[in-house]
């Protein structure tokens, strides 16, 4: 429950709380990373959150407070792949950056979406960028990522 609790950016003042919810309809613990997604998934909607908020573009907002000099490597590669795919007027983008137990693989997605007049949400131009160190099977790690 606590994988990915504490954030791979360089906030000057942390606080974790953890709660664990026994009544839930779907226990999360038997997904493939434990707390890792959902955690994540916050911290990365939070990030997005915080970027709008000061009128940043989020990419730049993620390297003010990234330290990790493979974590900003990453993300300007995916910097580049996105500089090479324009967004289109009619779409929005969001971008997500993980570490596996915030010391390992480093992984950021962009995706290009549109949501339709009847609620349906299209998913366009995806990118994947990660840093996994040495790789040992590349169908494994494609079939991961």
């Amino acid at each position: 429950m606590h994988r990915s609790l504490d954030p791979i950016y360089a906030f000057p003042e942390k606080r974790f709380v953890k709660n664990l919810v026994d009544d839930m309809l779907h226990r999360t613990s038997a997904l493939r990373c434990l707390g890792g997604a959902r955690n994540n998934s916050v911290l990365e909607s939070f990030m997005e959150e915080l970027a709008h908020a000061q009128s940043w573009d989020s990419l730049e907002y993620r390297f003010s407070q990234l330290l990790d000099p493979r974590a900003i490597a990453v993300l300007g590669h995916l910097e580049d792949c996105l500089g090479a795919l324009p967004l289109a007027a009619s779409l929005s983008r969001g971008i997500a950056h993980a570490q596996y137990k915030n010391e390992m693989n480093r992984l950021v997605v962009a995706v290009d979406l549109r949501v339709t007049d009847d609620a349906a949400v299209e998913l366009i131009n995806p990118v994947v960028v990660a840093d996994t160190g040495r790789v040992q099977d590349r169908a494994g790690l494609d079939a991961q990522l």
